[in-house]
């Protein structure tokens, strides 16, 4: 259900930011109605898998320290979980970085995803150290592929 209300919730945030608009007030009055409640929960949705992250890590953490006699190898909690998603990470970073102008077309396409492709360049390596929410200074905003921020926060 949290991942329909956050794709729900981008779709109309997409939707409304790129297409153009004929009537805003129709969209005004659209939003106002409280039936329209659940796009705005989408915005906590993303809590829901914090929470659940934090209870699986918790659970088995728990039970590897119960194995251990309360010793755990930090070093090898965090490589486990760098080894993990680097690769995939690394791959998807090269395939945008690489190929992901060549995907689209129209107007509106050059606009958002060249300037992207143009700080890709610069701070692609924020995005493989989990580090994409620090730098650069101005936010992830201007990174290579913004909507990393939660593995970041995850890691």
């Amino acid at each position: 259900m949290a991942m329909c209300n956050i794709m729900l919730g981008h779709f109309m945030q997409w939707g409304l930011r790129i297409l153009p608009l004929r009537n805003f007030n129709r969209v005004y009055w659209t939003f106002t109605d409280p039936s329209v409640a659940l796009i705005y929960a989408g915005f906590y949705a993303v809590d829901t898998f914090f929470w659940m992250t934090g209870t699986l890590t918790g659970y088995l953490m728990l039970k590897e320290l119960a194995k251990r006699n309360g010793r755990l190898p930090w070093a090898l909690v965090y490589f486990h979980r760098f080894w993990r998603l680097l690769p995939t990470l690394s791959f998807c970073l090269f395939f945008i970085w690489a190929f992901y102008i060549y995907i689209g077309n129209g107007p509106l396409w050059y606009n958002y995803e060249v300037f992207n492709l143009k700080e890709c360049s610069n701070y692609w390596w924020s995005v493989l150290t989990f580090l994409n929410n620090f730098i650069p200074p101005n936010g992830s905003v201007k990174s290579c592929m913004p909507w990393t921020w939660y593995l970041s926060n995850d890691i």
